[in-house]
């Protein structure tokens, strides 16, 4: 499959090898860094080291919300907005 870029309102990008580009799309953010939200599953297959990693290399800052569930409930919202408000994470694209 190739990579496609859906826009609305939010951007999502998906494709294989796109975690690689984690920094370049960072990169269209406005604000002081991404918030990455992810669950404990996706930490164990090391996806979460992946893509920080990559922002790391490339000195981007980021923040972290491991906090959601793989049914999401209202309290995961309610947490990931602290989260994205304590990180002053990104806040509209480019």
């Amino acid at each position: 499959m190739s990579a496609f870029t859906y826009n609305f309102p939010a951007s999502i990008i998906f494709g294989w090898g796109e975690a690689e580009k984690i920094a370049d799309h960072a990169k269209t953010i406005e604000a002081s860094k991404p918030l990455i939200v992810t669950d404990e599953g996706l930490e164990k297959t090391g996806i979460l080291r992946q893509v920080s990693g990559r922002l790391e290399q490339k000195g981007s800052g980021y923040a972290v919300f491991k906090g959601v569930h793989p049914n999401p409930t209202e309290a995961d919202v309610a947490d990931g907005l602290k989260a994205y408000r304590e990180a002053r994470a990104a806040l509209s694209l480019k």
